[in-house]
């Protein structure tokens, strides 16, 4: 149905418009007649939610916030105590600055990349193929992220390139980095 949000579908089609890149998904297929104000009004509603549920937000007798968690996590926290500054700037951290992209492209994919030349997708293949050790330290990286549940910091770069180095010897084989992504100062730190 035209102007209807999906679910997510966990494999889109090659020629489905829709991209998914560190957790901002993109559906550029929905198509709402400017006539039809319901269907307007209710694609409106969707893209202009709020960024946390107001009805998990409680203010307490003390003045701070309380955010009560979807899901409960592994040590059994069920809700998060924030200063009510605290929470405009986490809030205000997940908004990108003006005319900056959300999307960022390192590698071959990069604009600036001298070997930027293919002719086509078995080239670009080539290309990402050739650079292993780049391929291996964003599966790394991505890979740590979703394990934590928080993103990589300057400090934690370090502990990368140790996880690369372990697994550098028998090529990087994924099953090798999420073992050594496991048992990582990381992963049993975050």
């Amino acid at each position: 149905m035209p102007g209807t949000p999906r679910a997510r579908t966990p494999s889109p089609e090659p020629d489905e418009p829709v991209a998914e890149a560190l957790g901002v998904n993109v559906h550029a297929q929905q198509l709402v007649d400017g006539r039809d104000r319901k269907q307007l009004e209710r694609l409106a509603r969707y893209i202009t939610r709020p960024p946390l549920a107001q009805d998990r937000l409680e203010l307490r007798a003390d003045g701070r916030l309380e955010l009560t968690l979807k899901k409960v996590w592994k040590d059994g926290t069920r809700a998060v105590l924030l200063e009510p500054d605290d929470l405009l700037v986490r809030l205000c951290a997940a908004v990108p600055a003006p005319r900056r992209h959300l999307l960022r492209y390192f590698g071959v994919l990069s604009s600036h990349n001298a070997s930027r030349s293919f002719q086509n997708v078995h080239d670009l293949k080539q290309l990402l193929l050739d650079d292993e050790l780049q391929i291996a330290r964003n599966l790394t990286r991505q890979l740590t992220i979703y394990a934590t549940g928080a993103p990589i910091g300057f400090s934690d770069r370090a502990d990368i390139e140790e996880i690369l180095a372990r697994t550098r010897s028998r090529g990087y084989p994924v099953r090798s980095i999420v073992h050594e992504i496991v048992q990582s100062r990381l992963f049993q730190n975050k």
